[in-house]
């Protein structure tokens, strides 16, 4: 162990480190306490390089500490990463914003594809395919914000690799607008398949109506117009049908309807001692007739 002056470390940028967190408990605890744990570095091209304890070195020079006692290893620049990687994974992990700047710093140092698959897979315990890392590398290069937000979790990873399914003119607005009205990672999918199968079969040429939701549920409705006009255009008459009902007598049918569906299934819901509708069968047969017959959009 040594004791190091800091302005000899390189705190900025350093080539291992993967860090997105927070540092304010730290920080307190560094000011009333001092460096409890000292940081491990490692010597590259003569200049000395941190191996862990960044967020240390970061306050200590922040707060004008000189030196600091620190470890020092003779290792590689690849050995240092795998090292820094193993050291944190077991003690704090990484998020997903941090994954995508791993899998990417592993390419930077040299490693190959299946290299960096397989490395990670035995520091992690976390099984990845080839496909799997490109999407990430593809992701941190076309759309940079995206770390952060993952980090933040205001989106999942799943959901922001389907990002890269849309024009790339396309992808800042759909991540703005699925932040923006604070989606969960099972509406954020099923929006994007939505979008996804508008976008394919032509029904949605742009996506300049996001603009206009704040309010998810709604925009579902309107892309899901878009994306499958003649199965909205027969859910609206079906809905206009169910109109004919007394009040308090619930029949429903789904939400939201894939153009795949076969059939529409109606769910009874009926209150006990609630009347049946004279018109009942009536108003069946119509939905039976619409479901079979369609409608002309």
């Amino acid at each position: 162990m040594e004791e190091v002056r800091v302005d000899e470390i390189r705190v900025a940028e350093p080539l291992v480190v993967v860090h997105l967190g927070a540092l304010d408990f730290l920080e307190r605890s560094i000011l009333n306490f001092g460096i409890l744990s000292p940081p491990i570095l490692f010597k590259n091209n003569g200049e000395l390089e941190i191996l862990d304890g960044w967020a240390r070195l970061k306050i200590a020079r922040e707060h004008s500490i000189e030196r600091v006692r620190c470890h020092i290893l003779g290792c590689s620049l690849r050995e240092a990463f795998i090292f820094h990687l193993s050291l944190n994974i077991k003690w704090r992990g990484f998020s997903e914003g941090e994954k995508i700047l791993i899998f990417k710093r592993f390419i930077k140092l040299g490693f190959r594809e299946e290299e960096a698959v397989n490395i990670w897979e035995k520091i992690s315990g976390e099984r990845i395919s080839r496909d799997f890392l490109i999407e990430c590398l593809k992701l941190h290069d076309e759309v940079p914000e995206i770390t952060a937000l993952l980090h933040s979790e205001k989106i999942n990873l799943t959901a922001a690799k389907e990002l890269l399914k849309f024009p790339e003119n396309w992808r800042r607005p759909i991540l703005s607008f699925l932040v923006r009205v604070k989606a969960s990672a099972g509406d954020s999918m099923r929006f994007l398949k939505l979008l996804e199968d508008g976008l394919y079969s032509g029904g949605i040429e742009n996506i300049e109506y996001l603009k206009n939701f704040s309010d998810l549920k709604q925009s579902f409705k309107k892309t899901f117009e878009l994306s499958h006009p003649y199965t909205a255009r027969c859910l609206e008459e079906i809905d206009r049908t169910l109109k004919e009902l007394p009040p308090h007598f619930d029949l429903r049918l789904p939400e939201y309807l894939s153009g795949n569906n076969a059939e529409l299934r109606i769910n009874f819901n009926i209150l006990e001692d609630l009347k049946i509708p004279e018109n009942l069968n009536e108003i069946l047969s119509k939905i039976r007739k619409l479901v079979v017959k369609g409608v002309d959009l």
